[in-house]
């Protein structure tokens, strides 16, 4: 994910200045997506999403069915699914949102948190990198 930033401003799931700062609608990337309600500032956190935590031995499960392309690895082993709209960002490469892994040392709060890259305009798609491999597996790359 490169270089980890630390959010300057905060947005209580996705609401800044009282305005929502994102709608779910479809996407020409690929389905439902993720869309800017206002301008959203860089740095601001847009979502925060939270996750249920599979092991290992629970992903081989999950593998097998859609749940599949839902899970992200998560930093203590294992995979997340994030939960609100975590799921529905769409992959960019040169995407306008990261996603920062989230659990304050307490295992009752493990996150997403989604953090603006750069100033994003209004309707403009939300999107997170989701890495290389991922690309490649999908063969994107």
């Amino acid at each position: 994910m490169g270089e980890k930033k630390k959010a300057s401003k905060t947005a209580a799931d996705g609401v800044g200045d009282g305005n929502p700062s994102w709608a779910v609608r479809p996407s020409p990337v690929h389905g439902r997506g993720v869309f800017a309600t206002r301008k959203i500032q860089a740095d601001e956190v847009v979502h925060v999403a939270p996750v249920l935590l599979f092991s290992d031995e629970e992903y081989e499960s999950l593998a097998e069915t859609l749940l599949v392309d839902y899970v992200f690895e998560w930093h203590e082993g294992g995979v997340a699914l994030a939960l609100g709209v975590g799921g529905l960002f769409n992959h960019d490469p040169d995407a306008n949102l990261r996603y920062e892994l989230c659990d304050d040392g307490d295992p009752a709060k493990p996150a997403h948190v989604y953090v603006a890259e750069r100033t994003i305009k209004k309707g403009e798609e939300l999107c997170i990198n989701y890495g290389d491999d991922y690309a490649e597996w999908h063969g994107w790359l």
